[in-house]
């Protein structure tokens, strides 16, 4: 019988990022911003730290900062998924629906298995009141998902407003 493998330890990039991204899933953003800026600074060119600061950023309603964050996400990785949905995430919030359905978009081409994508791209259809658009893609993020709540809200409420 062999030993189990040992389990790598997490590097310290790695580490910060998790702890900065637990901070953030519980709420606690100042917090997360702190640490995650402090990440920041030790490693610049890391997207996933922009990624979080850029919403982290939006969700204490510092539209300017999380822009900036995410575009740099975008920049520094834009063969990322992520980097290209955390800029969706704002752009929506700056009522910039044409951009946030491109990097959508992008995000969809990028990871067309990502249910996220599909359902960001949904609202910034939505936003563009391109409905039918909007719930074929709200219709491919549930196939991909069956039981995302978000997403089945969403539409239903398309439906009604479409009348169907």
């Amino acid at each position: 019988m062999r030993p189990a493998p040992k389990q790598q330890k997490p590097s310290p990039a790695a580490a910060a990022l998790r702890r900065a991204h637990e901070l953030f899933q519980k709420g606690r953003t100042a917090e997360a911003i702190t640490a995650d800026e402090r990440h920041a600074a030790r490693d610049p060119s890391n997207s996933g730290v922009h990624q979080l600061l850029a919403l982290a950023r939006l969700r204490l309603g510092e539209l300017d900062r999380a822009r900036y964050h995410a575009e740099r996400a975008v920049t520094i990785d834009p063969k990322g998924a992520g980097s290209h949905l955390s800029l969706t995430q704002v752009m929506l919030s700056a009522n910039e629906p044409a951009l946030a359905e491109r990097h959508a978009r992008k995000a969809t081409e990028l990871a067309p298995k990502l249910a996220d994508a599909w359902e960001f791209l949904a609202i910034a259809l939505r936003d563009l009141a391109r409905r039918g658009e909007s719930d074929a893609a709200l219709a491919r993020a549930l196939a991909l998902q069956p039981d995302r709540a978000s997403a089945t809200v969403r539409r239903a409420v398309h439906r009604l407003e479409m009348g169907r």
